[in-house]
């Protein structure tokens, strides 16, 4: 999500995939049991953001980590 020059997930494959490419975060809250991270929004993340987004290799990659995590977590 991205309001008023702030950008904001709670999604920890994005955060990692932002700290990969030397994002990090500039502060965290925590909402209802979630935590939400917070960064400035630039042209950098939205740049990560459109790789995130359409990177097949990545894809793959998370789904794999998403079905050995359910296999490792049954």
């Amino acid at each position: 999500m991205v309001t008023n020059g702030i950008f904001q997930t709670s999604s920890l494959n994005i955060v990692a995939w932002l700290s990969a490419n030397d994002i990090e975060f500039i502060d965290y809250i925590r909402v209802n049991g979630s935590v939400v991270f917070i960064y400035e929004r630039t042209d950098e993340i939205a740049e990560c953001m459109n790789e995130y987004n359409t990177n097949e290799q990545l894809k793959k990659f998370i789904a794999g980590y998403r079905k050995a995590r359910n296999i490792a977590k049954s």
